[in-house]
Formats: C-alpha cells, sequence, structure tokens
C-alpha cells in the first residue's frame, strides 16, 4: 500500500513526544505558506503539512483558516483528525461530536469516536461507537469496527458481542490485517500460527494493525510478558506511525496529550 504522506516526512518524536521538527518545507508547504493569507490559503497549507506529517502545525494552519471562516466543516473535520493523529484525544473528541451534530457523514465519525474512546480507555463508551458503525457501512469497515470493539471488550471484560458478525469471506477489503487478528479472536486460527505467519509481514502497517491486537489478547490471557514485547515491536516497526495500531500501543505505555 503506497503511503498517503510524502517520502520525505516527520516522526512520531515531534508529534507525539518531545522532539525537535527536522523535515524542512517541502516545495508544496513553502509554495502554500507563501500564499497563506486568507481561509482557503491555510487551508491549504494544513493540507500541504499534513502530507510532510507535520500534523501539529497543520492544526494550527487549520485553525487560522477556520479564524476566518467559522463554518468550514471540511477544514474543521480536516483539524479533528489531526488532533487525534497527535492524541489529541479530548479535543478530538469534542470536534468530532461538533461534525456528528453539524451532520458529516455519521460511519466517519462514529469510527473516530471510538477509536478516541478506546485510547482514553473509556471502553464502554468506545463499544457503543463500533456498534452503531455496523450498519452504516461495508464489510471493509465492519471488520475494523470489529476488530477495536472486541479489544474494548478484551481490556474491559465485556462481551465481545461484533464477533459474531464475522464470517469467512467477509469483502474486507484493503482492512486484510484487521481480519488476520479477528480470525484468531473468533478461534478461525490459532494463536501460534498467526504469530508464526506474522514473523513474515514485511509491511509496517500490516504488521502493527495484527501485532497490536494479538498483544491485546495476549495481555487478556494473562501473558503479560509476551503481550509487551509484541506491542514494543509495534513501536519499533513505526514507518507508518500515524496508523491507528501505532497510535494506540503508543498511548498504552506513554498516554495521551
Amino acid at each position: 500500500m503506497e503511503p498517503p504522506f510524502d517520502s520525505v516526512h516527520e516522526t512520531w518524536r515531534s508529534q507525539l513526544g518531545s522532539g525537535p521538527v527536522e523535515v524542512a518545507d517541502s516545495k508544496a508547504v513553502a509554495l502554500a505558506r507563501a500564499a497563506a493569507v486568507d481561509a482557503s490559503g491555510f487551508a491549504a497549507l494544513g493540507d500541504a503539512l499534513s502530507r510532510q506529517l507535520r500534523y501539529l502545525e497543520a492544526t494550527e494552519a487549520y485553525g487560522r483558516s477556520l479564524e476566518l471562516e467559522p463554518g468550514n466543516m471540511h477544514v474543521y473535520r480536516r483539524r479533528c483528525g489531526r488532533l487525534l493523529s497527535t492524541l489529541r484525544l479530548n479535543e478530538a473528541r469534542h470536534g468530532l461530536l461538533c461534525c456528528l451534530v453539524a451532520g458529516w457523514d455519521e460511519l466517519d465519525v462514529r469510527y473516530r469516536l471510538g477509536l478516541c474512546g478506546y485510547m482514553s480507555g473509556v471502553y464502554g463508551r468506545a463499544m457503543e461507537q463500533f456498534e452503531l458503525c455496523m450498519p452504516l457501512g461495508s464489510d471493509e469497515m465492519g471488520i475494523a469496527a470489529i476488530y477495536w470493539h472486541t479489544l474494548c471488550a478484551l481490556r474491559s471484560g465485556a462481551e465481545p458481542g461484533l464477533l459474531a458478525a464475522y464470517h469467512i469471506g467477509m469483502d474486507v477489503g484493503h482492512h486484510t490485517a484487521y481480519e488476520k487478528a479477528v480470525r484468531v479472536f473468533c478461534g478461525e486460527e490459532s494463536l501460534p500460527d498467526a504469530l508464526a505467519e506474522l514473523g513474515a509481514e514485511p509491511d509496517d502497517l500490516e504488521y502493527g494493525i495484527t501485532a497490536y491486537g494479538l498483544s491485546v489478547l495476549l495481555q487478556s490471557r494473562g501473558e503479560a510478558e509476551e503481550s509487551r514485547r509484541l506491542a514494543g515491536s509495534v513501536l519499533r516497526r513505526d514507518s507508518f506511525w500515524p496508523g491507528y495500531a501505532f497510535l494506540a500501543a503508543y498511548s498504552d505505555k506513554y498516554g495521551s496529550r
């Protein structure tokens, strides 16, 4: 899968931690910065910064755009995404709720509200959001909702009720890594077999999704050391750090903002 960001980009160390921004402006950022004099210009700057994974600066640019054009929900929603991607979860949740009230795509918003809840440790609230996602989308988003709903259940001791919605042959699209974990959750594949297959996964995004899910399963079974080892490997394979599994592993270890 081709990353949706520039090859030269910021790491999580500056965006989630306290490290300095090390990436210079790309040509697109430089041009957008020079043209950022009105609402659309600042929005374009936010988009260009986002391509470099400079999410903290992008959030500021989107904020400047909204100061000039407060009612632009497209920019507002993009800002919410950048807040979630930098683990400013309370701000992201507030913004997403505003998007929901404003009539934004319900599946898009509820899925991310569920992620905010999961990464905040509010598992019951998150489960409600993932349950509401199920009738709103295709199998591709359904498998993602099942995955996160089940992790909430494993963490909280609740019933993983959405697992019953999984069946072999679901049209999961590009969400194959979610399915690999869900197959283990529901007993369609053994954990040792899944871990053996995982070791050969070359893609960091795919690896992170499956590995993080299995680490939570191991934790729920009392295998704390193996769970920590697997979660740690997600953080080491960080080339696709904006992925939600990486962010969840990071928030588990270091907390959110």
